[in-house]
């Protein structure tokens, strides 16, 4: 797609640039600019005229001349702006265009064969982001341009490699780039926030995302609610199969799906899990449907593991590489993450990838899922996902016999299943009905949207998944434990850490003993300083009813005491009044 105000530095009939051989040099330009090949009638004709006058069949077909940029000392600046036109051309292919990207300059790359890196898996075909260094770049200015030197001796250019220093010089203008602003590559067409269609391959500088497919779909100008039902019940053939335990779990993979086709246009999207209390019920294969008619090509699997640091390092080579979904396999215990949370609930993060000093600014347009057996939640992370259930009510269900194969009906008819999404949304936005649904903090945009949309159109309510999410959080749980076992001892009287663990050991088959157990063991043996630190991290947290506070009493040592919180509930039996 052609680029707006692109400076290209050769004649605007140029076909496209190629890696041909070097043309004669012209020892008459000697001003180091690019000369005006189409005043000097070396331009090829245009397309039209070249249908019209076809060549003898013995006449030389010559390719392209390519333009010539000579090489001035002292003219650093002016060398680099002619470079950075030449990336500029209007006419490039996608293998040798460059962009901008979070204070970087990048490439799109389509992956020849599917690879696995870092923890990453990318599918053959992939289409990833990928930094551009100075080898790169002498490399496609070699192939788009002849620079040449004047030889002293002989009074002549010739032709020589491009100089380092203005390939180091163009990647070290960070700010100062006219080259277009890369926001992400997306593989299927998607709707503008006006509700208009973004299906034209290429770069779109509207939205800043570069659409590498050409895929053909078909949406109503102006769809109504007959026609988002309608397109909601194809959407529902793909997921006929999937023992989902109620409407809620249906409703949260359909919102998936429709949420992978406008990933662009909302800001920030809730981590989608998928959970079942036994291996080989289809948890996978739900998320692969999604990525199947979102992107035409399996999703970016990231290798589960509890090492946090290790799983920080795979989140972040697969939001480097733009991956559009991304997909936490076969996670067995508990996720916790602060970059899960920072990346779901933040338009930009910063990173600094593995051997490299400087952090690189991401914007953050991927779509986080997550898969195992009996998921758990943790923290944070807990308020900000939807949980699909499956559940096959028998003992081998890896052994069960399907009618159809859905990751490959998405993927034969992927146009029937995009358009018919964008079908959904796109009705719904034109409607603009308001709709009374609880608050989604921190993801009310999508709420508007997507969650809205589903609701309106007869599904039930994906964010009803949240409440099973909170009540299996394990640290709510654990906090919960805590806290009544520490008000059944204590009332609200205000104590200490060190009275409460002095309690708890003094009987310890007690709740007491057994709730602050987990939360206050390190290596091996009960802590107070653990412990402490576990109060602070939850001081004003309500779980079960039941608030931590601290006392304003003097001391050396800090006073808690726990509150019930529930409104017009009385305080337990044996309560007593705070003596401060």
């Amino acid at each position: 797609m052609a680029l707006e105000n692109a400076e290209a530095p050769c004649c605007e009939h140029e076909a496209p640039l190629e890696s041909g051989s070097l043309s004669k040099p012209d020892t008459n330009n000697i001003n180091g600019t690019v000369p005006d090949v189409k005043a000097s009638g070396a331009c090829p004709p245009s397309s039209d005229s070249a249908l019209d006058n076809k060549p003898e069949a013995s006449a030389p077909v010559l390719a392209p001349a390519k333009p010539r940029i000579r090489v001035i000392d002292g003219a650093l600046a002016e060398m680099v702006d002619q470079c950075e036109a030449l990336l500029m051309s209007p006419n490039l292919t996608l293998e040798l265009r460059v962009y901008q990207r979070g204070g970087q300059l990048v490439r799109i790359v389509i992956l020849p064969s599917a690879t696995n890196a870092d923890g990453v898996t990318h599918q053959a075909g992939s289409v990833v982001i990928r930094p551009v260094d100075s080898v790169y770049l002498r490399d496609i200015l070699a192939r788009l341009a002849q620079f040449e030197r004047l030889d002293r001796r002989s009074g002549e250019y010739k032709a020589v490699d491009v100089p380092k220093q203005y390939a180091d010089a163009l990647l070290a203008r960070v700010g100062l780039w006219k080259l277009p602003q890369l926001r992400g590559v997306i593989t299927c067409p998607t709707l503008r926030p006006d509700g208009s269609l973004l299906d034209a391959k290429g770069y779109d500088a509207r939205s800043g995302y570069y659409l590498a497919s050409d895929l053909k779909v078909t949406v109503p100008e102006t769809p109504t609610l007959g026609d988002a039902k309608d397109a909601l019940a194809v959407l529902k053939r793909l997921f006929r199969e999937f023992p989902f335990v109620t409407a809620v779990d249906l409703a949260v993979v359909l919102a998936l799906l429709l949420t992978s086709l406008v990933r662009t246009i909302v800001d920030n999207v809730p981590l989608f899990g998928v959970s079942a209390p036994v291996r080989g019920t289809g948890k996978s294969t739900a998320i692969e449907v999604t990525a199947a008619v979102a992107t035409g090509r399996r999703a970016a699997l990231v290798a589960a593991t509890s090492d946090q640091d290790e799983l920080r390092k795979r989140l972040e080579a697969s939001l480097l590489a733009g991956a559009p979904l991304i997909n936490l396999d076969n996670l067995n215990g508990v996720l916790h993450s602060d970059l899960l949370c920072q990346a779901i609930t933040q338009s930009i993060l910063w990173i600094r990838p593995l051997g490299l000093s400087v952090q690189i600014e991401v914007f953050l347009n991927s779509l986080f899922c997550v898969n195992g057996n009996n998921l758990s939640i943790s923290g944070d992370l807990a308020r900000r996902t939807l949980m699909c259930r499956l559940d096959p009510r028998c003992e081998r269900p890896e052994e069960r016999k399907f009618t159809g194969n859905p990751v490959n009906e998405a993927l034969e008819n992927r146009a029937v299943y995009v358009s018919a999404g964008l079908t959904v949304l796109r009705a719904f936005i034109f409607a603009a009905p308001r709709l009374d649904l609880s608050q989604f903090g921190s993801f009310e945009q999508w709420s508007d949207l997507v969650r809205s949309a589903l609701v309106w159109a007869g599904e039930a309510d994906p964010c009803e998944s949240r409440m099973v999410i909170m009540a299996e959080d394990p640290e709510l749980v654990a906090l919960a434990a805590v806290l009544t076992a520490w008000f059944g001892k204590f009332g609200i009287r205000a104590v200490t850490v060190q009275q409460v663990l002095a309690e708890a050991a003094h009987d310890g088959d007690s709740d007491l003993a057994a709730s602050v157990e987990p939360v206050a063991t390190a290596r091996g043996r009960i802590e107070p300083q653990r412990f402490g630190n576990w109060c602070r991290r939850n001081m004003g947290r309500i779980a079960d009813g039941y608030k931590l506070e601290r006392c304003n009493v003097p001391g050396a040592s800090a006073h808690w005491r726990v509150v019930r919180d529930a409104a017009g509930v009385a305080p337990a039996a044996g309560a007593v009044t705070p003596d401060f």
